[in-house]
């Protein structure tokens, strides 16, 4: 799914930087991050970006470091 989203980041002009590919690559690595897409007509109409933390051995959804929102 990563590599659809990339390709819609680069269609779509007004993507908040706190959402682009290469943002979520740097404050959180290129595995500890993915993407859910919502599709209609095989077209992307959503799509939510989230980082997984891991902490005491558990895992859970957060905000990354130096993050305003996503």
């Amino acid at each position: 799914m990563k590599d659809e989203y990339i390709d819609f980041c680069n269609l779509v002009r007004d993507m908040p930087v706190f959402s682009m590919p290469w943002w979520l690559d740097a404050v959180c690595g290129e595995q500890g991050w993915n993407v859910i897409l919502l599709k209609r007509n095989n077209e992307i109409v959503a799509s939510f970006p989230y980082y997984i933390r891991k902490k005491i051995g558990m895992r859970f959804l957060a905000m990354p470091l130096f993050t305003q929102k996503l």
